[in-house]
C-alpha cells in the first residue's frame, strides 16, 4: 500500500512536456538583430503580474544571450503616443520602437485546474521574434502541464505568482535555449587599444 502511494505521488509530481517547436529564418544570420524591444504579454493569462512576469523573464534571457532590451518604459510609451486613428498593430509600428527587432508573447493556453486532489497547471506558450521589416526571423512554441501535491491550492485559486515562477521560468529557459546568441562587438575603446597594442 505504501509503496503505491508512493508511486501515485511520483506520478502526479511529474510534468506533462513537448519539445520545444522552433523555427529560424534562413536569413537570421545576416540580419541578427542587436537590440530588442519585449512588448506586452498578450493571450490567455489574464492576471496582469503573471503577464509582467512573463515579460520581466523574457528580458532577463535575451540580456543573457547578448540581445539590447529596450526599458519597457519607452516601448509602452512610444505605443501610447500613436493617435487614436492609428492601428495599434505591433507590426504596424515596429519602425516606431526604435529597436532592431520586436519579441511578442503570446500565451495561448492559461489552464489552472483545482478539482484534482493537487494543484495542477497547463500552459502553452509562443515567442516570435520579428524583424524591422516585419519578417518572422524566429519563433518557438511550447506546451507544459504540470502537477504537484506540494503545490498550494489555496495560493494557486488566489493567483500567487510564487506559485506559477518555477514553471514559467524552466518554459521560457528552454524556448530562448533555441535562439541564437548574438555576437558580442568590440567596444569602442577595446578596439582602439587593441590596435594600439599591434
Amino acid at each position: 500500500m505504501r509503496i503505491l502511494l508512493l508511486f501515485m505521488i511520483c506520478i502526479a509530481a511529474v510534468s506533462c512536456t513537448t519539445p520545444v517547436h522552433h523555427s529560424l529564418n534562413e536569413d537570421f544570420s545576416s540580419v541578427r538583430p542587436g537590440s530588442v524591444a519585449v512588448v506586452q504579454v498578450i493571450g490567455e493569462a489574464k492576471d496582469p503580474v503573471v503577464r509582467d512576469f512573463i515579460r520581466r523573464l523574457v528580458a532577463e534571457k535575451l540580456k543573457a544571450k547578448g540581445y539590447g532590451v529596450l526599458p519597457f518604459d519607452e516601448v509602452d510609451a512610444a505605443f501610447e503616443k500613436l493617435p487614436e486613428s492609428a492601428e495599434k498593430d505591433i507590426l504596424t509600428n515596429i519602425g516606431l520602437l526604435g529597436a532592431d527587432s520586436v519579441f511578442l508573447v503570446n500565451v495561448t493556453e492559461w489552464d489552472e485546474s483545482l478539482l484534482t486532489p493537487y494543484a495542477s497547471l497547463d500552459v502553452t506558450m509562443d515567442f516570435t521574434l520579428y524583424g524591422k521589416d516585419g519578417k518572422v526571423l524566429w519563433e518557438a512554441s511550447y506546451s507544459t502541464g504540470e502537477s504537484d501535491f506540494r503545490a498550494d491550492k489555496q495560493a494557486l485559486s488566489l493567483g500567487v505568482i510564487k506559485t506559477y515562477e518555477p514553471r514559467l521560468e524552466r518554459m521560457a529557459a528552454r524556448m530562448i535555449h533555441t535562439l541564437p546568441v548574438v555576437a558580442e562587438e568590440r567596444k569602442p575603446e577595446e578596439a582602439k587599444k587593441f590596435f594600439d597594442w599591434l
